[in-house]
């Protein structure tokens, strides 16, 4: 007879779909046992529920060394979810204990939530309710989204999410990750690479962005503000069959047709410092810091 498997149960947001799960695992000759915690099961009632369970399917329950220690059947720790801080992962290692989770399981959801608070924050929405509990009506002065920037710390599957919720909304991202953008360009193009690499950092990115390039590609370059000397390979350049161009980021007349709209104000130009002309010395050590995000402008 072919043995049978025991898969534990405990995440809270498998409670709607258990049915689906249930029939699925027992076609993979698995026994299920259901124990949806409210929030997170703890030390105690995960002790009581792991000997003999060969796979668990959890939240954020408190799977510590004791009680992978008291479990040693389990075999695979599936987490709902992305976050695995609440599993002590060495200890799972040493045991041989596979773990898991499931990436981008709650990124729209998530990012919902993050664009309804954006919107209550942006309109002071809260505010206004409170006052017209209180029998007031009041205008706050306010910007709408479109004249707004959004940071996005950490653009992963949540983050990217975001941004194209606030695209939408025409808001202006800016966003910063830890990301080796050459291989996730490579991930997104099936390890192909992109056909126009548009560079204006300089020497901090150059090289991944040469990286980023597939065959025959071209890297377009118009700045170099983090840096001018910068290394190539000559060998993948002719290999690769790929081009360099240099470029200005535009005429001056066009330079000129955008100074209009910032005198109009239907432009704001992104300025870090002001500084006097006196102090000349110190701005350039601002710069040289690379403290600054935006312009650094001196005035007489």
């Amino acid at each position: 007879m072919t043995q049978r498997w025991k898969v534990a149960i405990s995440a809270p947001y498998a409670r709607p779909c258990l049915d689906r799960y249930e029939r699925i695992l027992d076609a993979a000759g698995c026994d299920v046992v259901v124990a949806c915690a409210t929030e997170r099961l703890e030390e105690d009632e995960l002790l009581a529920l792991l000997p003999g369970v060969h796979g668990l399917i959890c939240g954020d329950d408190r799977l510590t060394a004791r009680v992978l220690a008291a479990a040693p059947d389990l075999r695979v720790i599936s987490k709902w979810g992305t976050g695995i801080d609440s599993i002590d992962v060495e200890a799972a290692r040493r045991r041989g204990i596979v773990v898991c989770n499931t990436p981008n399981a709650f990124s729209e959801p998530v990012a919902d939530s993050v664009m309804g608070y954006a919107i209550v924050f942006a309109g002071q929405l809260d505010c206004m309710n409170a006052h017209m509990h209180q029998g007031q009506w009041q205008k706050p002065q306010l910007r709408s989204l479109s004249e707004q920037t959004l940071g996005i710390v950490g653009v992963g599957h949540c983050g990217r999410a975001v941004a194209r919720r606030a695209a939408a909304f025409g808001m202006r991202i800016l966003g910063t990750d830890i990301v080796d953008i050459a291989a996730e360009v490579k991930r997104i193009t099936a390890r192909n690479g992109v056909d126009v690499v548009f560079e204006h950092v300089g020497a901090a990115t150059w090289p991944k962005s040469l990286a980023s390039m597939a065959r025959i590609g071209r890297l377009v370059t118009c700045g170099a503000t983090t840096g001018s000397d910068v290394k190539i390979e000559i060998s993948h350049l002719f290999s690769k069959q790929q081009s360099l161009l240099g470029s200005f980021m535009g005429t001056m007349g066009e330079l000129h047709t955008v100074l209009k709209f910032v005198f109009q104000k239907k432009v704001r130009p992104v300025m870090d410092r002001v500084f006097p002309l006196s102090d000349v010395a110190e701005a350039h050590r601002y710069l040289d810091d690379k403290e600054q995000f935006g312009k650094v402008v001196l005035v007489p």
